[in-house]
């Protein structure tokens, strides 16, 4: 689905303040990491824009996508900003990495499209694995019908009762 939104992806988003969000990751970091966090996997990652400002600031970053294209906008967005990021194409549920970190984030919802309890099994046994003792994950959760019910409707809702 986001491979053909990749091109546009950034312009979309463009009033986005990701270095906010950045400041508050990194306040987190500093209050619930009993070390320092100094690498950060970054499950979701699509075009990298946490992923830059975070490398910016000293932080080491590999960002992991499912979307190809995405990815390929992160590798574009990283190279013209002169820094080298590891991005890698992957399902976050399908974790295989090499390498340990301190931390995982999963921002702008991505979490959200884990939509089984198998999902979340094979994303913690994947997490399991890369993440040093002690590590932080760090998740947003964007579907709020989950936890309580909209008074809104949805698209989705109309398109399943039949208005499209």
């Amino acid at each position: 689905m986001y491979g053909r939104f990749a091109d546009y992806y950034d312009i979309v988003y463009q009033r986005y303040n990701y270095e906010q969000e950045c400041d508050f990751l990194t306040r987190v970091f500093e209050r619930f990491h009993e070390g320092k966090v100094e690498s950060i996997l970054d499950l979701g990652c699509g075009t990298g824009s946490h992923d830059i400002i975070l490398v910016e600031r000293g932080f080491e970053v590999v960002g992991v996508d499912s979307s190809a294209m995405m990815v390929e906008q992160a590798r574009r967005k990283a190279g013209n900003r002169g820094l080298e990021i590891e991005f890698i194409v992957q399902d976050m549920r399908e974790l295989q990495l090499s390498k340990r970190f301190d931390c995982a984030i999963c921002m702008f919802g991505g979490f959200g499209y884990l939509l089984s309890n198998k999902d979340l099994r094979r994303l913690f046994n994947g997490l399991r694995k890369v993440l040093k003792p002690d590590a932080l994950f760090l998740f947003e959760f964007w579907n709020v019908d989950g936890l309580k019910s909209s008074p809104y409707r949805s698209w989705e809702k109309r398109e399943s009762e039949g208005c499209r």
